[in-house]
């Protein structure tokens, strides 16, 4: 598989420049102590989560951060590069979201998306689906999170 270089939000991206086998990565995000016990005190207040002590004695050996932070923040950081900047209109949503392994402290976390289908034939004319399997590694390349995302993305020629 090709590995466009990436070239930021200056460089629109349509359905027509997803090819099938393409890959695109995009970040890193820098996992910290603090946004773990911030996102898990709103949103995933489970003790591994938002108690140092309590997870050094669970099977993960301390704290680990919430996989939805972990898909939330990932993303994020896709679109504030510019990912799809210029055609991304929506999604159809993500199927197989795994969290394969537990993401630390210190670590930094890369999104890379492959292209796997792009169809246009059951959609109206101005756009097209992409379908796009995800992984998320962290600095040593291990997957520590994927899904498969079904995004409708801006045609350059209706």
């Amino acid at each position: 598989m090709t590995e466009p270089v990436w070239k930021g939000v200056q460089d629109a991206r349509f359905f027509e420049d997803f090819a099938v086998g393409a890959r695109y990565r995009c970040g890193p995000v820098a996992v910290r102590d603090d946004t773990i016990l911030a996102f898990a005190q709103l949103y995933d207040p489970q003790p591994f989560h938002t108690d140092p002590d309590h997870a050094a004695e669970t099977i993960f050996g301390g704290l680990i951060s919430s996989g939805w932070q972990v898909l939330s923040e990932t993303f994020a950081k896709s679109v504030e590069e510019g990912f799809l900047h210029g055609g991304g209109l929506s999604s159809e949503g993500l199927e197989n979201l795994r969290w394969l392994k537990p993401v630390r402290p210190g670590d930094a976390i890369h999104l890379q998306f492959d292209v796997v289908n792009a169809v246009s034939d059951d959609i109206p004319t101005d756009r097209g689906r992409v379908i796009f399997d995800v992984s998320a590694l962290n600095q040593n390349e291990d997957i520590v999170m994927s899904y498969r995302l079904r995004a409708i993305i801006r045609r350059r020629i209706a």
